[in-house]
């Protein structure tokens, strides 16, 4: 049996508390703010171009674009699980996609409000149509979370 024996200080927590506080209310003003946005998740995705129209309409001024594949796993581990319910929160559902390889688009974000540099949105597409976008950062401080 395998034992993991962490030591939080009273420092760390208070720490991390702040930072998942700050982490909620900035998510709440963020879903404030967008709650009016058009649902454009319909709408055909063919290139770039498109990319920046989806992301415009969520007030996200989209820098450098690069588009890859990735494959969907046919089976979810906690991680994936996770990720799949910031997309099911905003309609959006990984798991009838399992075993195919969508396409996606990653835009630097250039307007992220307190952060200057390494906050991107990312588009998942298949035949054409969105079925999944997040937004996230990769600091030391960084979130994840939904573009709705």
């Amino acid at each position: 049996m395998l034992f993991v024996n962490l030591k939080i200080t009273k420092r760390r927590a208070v720490f991390f508390s702040l930072v998942l506080m700050l982490c909620v209310g900035f998510a709440c003003c963020v879903g404030f703010m967008n709650e009016n946005k058009p649902q454009n998740d319909s709408e055909k995705i063919t290139d770039k171009s498109d990319i920046v129209r989806y992301l415009e309409s969520f007030g996200i001024e989209a820098g450098e674009i690069t588009v890859d594949k990735i494959t969907v796993p046919h089976m979810f581990g906690e991680v994936y699980y996770s990720y799949n319910k910031i997309q099911e929160s905003q309609g959006f559902d990984l798991s009838d996609f399992k075993g195919k390889i969508l396409t996606r688009y990653t835009a630097e974000v250039l307007n992220y409000p307190d952060y200057s540099d390494g906050v991107f949105a990312e588009v998942l597409v298949h035949n054409k149509e969105i079925v999944g976008a997040d937004i996230y950062s990769v600091s030391a401080d960084g979130f994840i979370m939904a573009l709705k």
